[in-house]
């Protein structure tokens, strides 16, 4: 899975995007993708992947693109099930094949 993602970016022009997700007690999903840095790529190649204009070096990104990125953050959280929140980033650069998560989790107390 990661590498499809790793190549899929590469092949776009993408060097980094960062997802960001949020859920817990059994719902939760990425909130968004944004492309935080891009491969030096031709405007085509761009636009495989990119939709809507770039603002700096943000965009929305393809729903394709997004459900691996869903698919991803699936592995770490499932379908977080439990008593649990959580919210954080995964950073995903495609040029050192790395994923990073920033995180934070928070246990619900119902043992009030």
């Amino acid at each position: 899975m990661k590498a499809a993602l790793f190549d899929l970016m590469r092949v776009s022009g993408i060097a980094e995007v960062r997802i960001e997700f949020s859920g817990g007690d059994d719902d939760g999903g990425v909130d968004n993708v944004i492309v935080t840095r891009l491969l030096t790529s031709t405007d085509a190649q761009k636009a495989q992947i990119v939709q809507g204009a770039l603002a700096g070096e943000e965009a929305v990104v393809l729903t394709e693109f997004q459900d691996m990125c869903s698919e991803l953050v699936g592995a770490e959280y499932g379908g977080f099930a439990g008593s649990f929140s959580v919210s954080g980033n995964l950073i995903v650069n495609a040029e050192k094949r790395t994923v990073i998560q920033e995180a934070h989790e928070d246990p619900n107390n119902d043992d009030d």
